[in-house]
């Protein structure tokens, strides 16, 4: 008997793990790969890596890395963009992976604490406002904002009435309290102006315009809804090709 239930709780210890929990442990990937090349700009790392017979370009916020490093990062830190133009460089890459967090070494164990990441280690989209790679972070509701809209228009307005604007060309004012230049070939500005719908008070704005936090500023662009960057950068509401308007 009591060899029968030794022998039961062995093969209850040893069964395999439920499907649903085993997904769960490899949905998210560890990647590891060897720096083969590594480019310098103003603002960012670009590396050309192996990982196993792979071999493709990365991107990262600006830091020091060696060709022979192995580096390390996870599958949810990562956004592919396609035909992506680099405009520092004046180079194109048929694909390319932005990284919102690479460590190397040991330091691999941080990577199962993404909240932990510095602001150094972290690529708006990408992290990116931050627009990238580790999910879009709602921007803080400034204080004591109360900007006069253009035409009547608000931000709480726009978002209320979404559906209402989405593919057109409209003006919006309102004070500039984030910036993250130069993501994607673009200018990623969040204006707000003391409105609000909900829980949405913040415009997310993409230009080439060069501008500043504090700055009080008309903005014309056009309205996209539903707009999916992936790695959780999704914007309800977002106005694309903006220029400052008097």
């Amino acid at each position: 008997m009591n060899v029968i239930l030794i022998l039961l709780i062995f093969a209850a210890c040893n069964s395999p793990k439920p499907k649903q929990e085993a997904d769960s442990i490899q949905s998210v990937l560890l990647h590891k790969a060897a720096v083969k090349e590594v480019i310098q700009t103003t603002k960012y790392t670009y590396l050309y890596v192996q990982e196993e017979q792979k071999e493709y370009w990365t991107a990262i916020s600006k830091q020091e890395f060696s060709v022979g490093e192995e580096i390390f990062f996870m599958d949810d830190a990562v956004t592919t963009m396609v035909n992506f133009h680099s405009q520092e460089l004046n180079r194109d890459f048929p694909t390319i992976l932005f990284i919102s967090q690479i460590s190397t070494g040991q330091e691999k164990q941080a990577m199962s604490h993404p909240e932990e990441m510095t602001q150094q280690t972290t690529m708006p989209h990408a992290t990116m406002g931050n627009e990238a790679h580790a999910g879009r972070k709602k921007v803080p509701a400034a204080e004591n904002i109360s900007v006069e809209p253009v035409g009547g228009l608000t931000i709480a307005k726009l978002y209320a009435d979404k559906s209402k604007y989405g593919g057109k060309k409209v003006k919006v004012k309102g004070s500039v309290v984030k910036v993250n230049n130069q993501i994607m070939g673009r200018n990623w500005v969040h204006l707000q102006d003391g409105t609000k719908h909900g829980e949405e008070y913040d415009l997310t704005c993409t230009t080439q315009e060069t501008i500043s936090v504090g700055d009080v500023i008309t903005f014309e662009g056009v309205i996209a809804l539903d707009r999916d960057f992936t790695s959780g950068y999704f914007y309800p509401v977002i106005m694309e090709e903006a220029v400052i308007v008097k």
